[in-house]
């Protein structure tokens, strides 16, 4: 919610996940360096975010990490948006359900059943949400018409 589309991808990567709880400081300095890159680059992939193969491995290994669970991760962002929450003015919560397969393959500790539940169909759900702020129009353009959230 307090991503804005001319933020600068390192400010935007400081203020989401610099309060991530890692239990070194590189570990998060680390974290914040990924989002930059991914804030910068969207739908790249790790390998064509970096330059150098040290920060590529350096990624992979930090998601490999006993510390790098989603909670911790997204610490300092869930912080943030909570905090936005609170302001006054409107804030909309669009979530969206998407099932993801790993069918036809060897049953995998911690995959359910998803679909019909036939034979073989594994998989889990990833429930996503996007907040977004609704901005109203300046005083002096409002109309009689009512807004859209208004019944």
């Amino acid at each position: 919610m307090s991503f804005c589309a001319s933020q600068e991808p390192p400010l935007w990567a400081e203020q989401h996940f610099s309060g991530a709880e890692m239990s070194d400081v590189r570990r998060t300095d680390r974290l914040v360096a990924i989002a930059e890159a991914m804030a910068a680059t969207p739908g790249g992939s790790i390998p064509t975010l970096f330059a150098h193969p040290y920060d590529i491995k350096a990624a992979y290994n930090l998601f490999k990490h006993p510390d790098a669970t989603p909670d911790n991760v997204q610490a300092g962002h869930r912080d943030l948006v909570l905090s936005e929450m609170h302001t006054p003015g409107v804030s909309l919560l669009l979530e969206d359900t998407t099932e993801l397969s790993f069918s036809g393959r060897k049953p995998v500790p911690g995959l359910g059943p998803i679909g019909n539940g036939a034979a073989g169909l594994q998989g889990f759900f990833v429930h996503s949400v996007l907040g977004v702020r609704w901005s109203a129009p300046p005083s002096d353009a409002q109309s009689s018409r009512r807004p859209p959230w208004a019944s």
